[in-house]
């Protein structure tokens, strides 16, 4: 460095700021790619849980109205259960009319 100009001098001092700035500017962008990978990928696993368990509860839903409704006759025996209820219920409700 001894037989350089001051020109190249500064000149060499400015490629020198450039490349300590660039390797800052990685550091710091690859921080922020870290930060920001684990962030979407605690809420994709998080939305994946959440999935899992709509999918679970849906199946569950599923699998009570297959029970319910399932057999045409135990439905059908069901509803004039509860129509002959609703039909009593009615009556013993009504005001007699004068």
């Amino acid at each position: 460095m001894e037989h350089l100009s001051p020109l190249e001098r500064e000149l060499l001092d400015c490629v020198q700021q450039l490349t300590d700035a660039s390797v800052r500017s990685n550091e710091a962008l690859s921080d922020l790619e870290k930060r920001s990978t684990g962030l979407l990928n605690k809420r994709l696993e998080t939305l994946e849980v959440c999935l899992s368990e709509l999918v679970s509860s849906q199946q569950h839903f599923a699998a009570a109205l297959n029970s319910l409704f399932g057999d045409i006759n135990t439905f059908k025996n069901s509803k004039q259960h509860l129509t002959t209820a609703a039909k009593t219920l009615q009556q013993d409700f009504e005001v007699p009319s004068r």
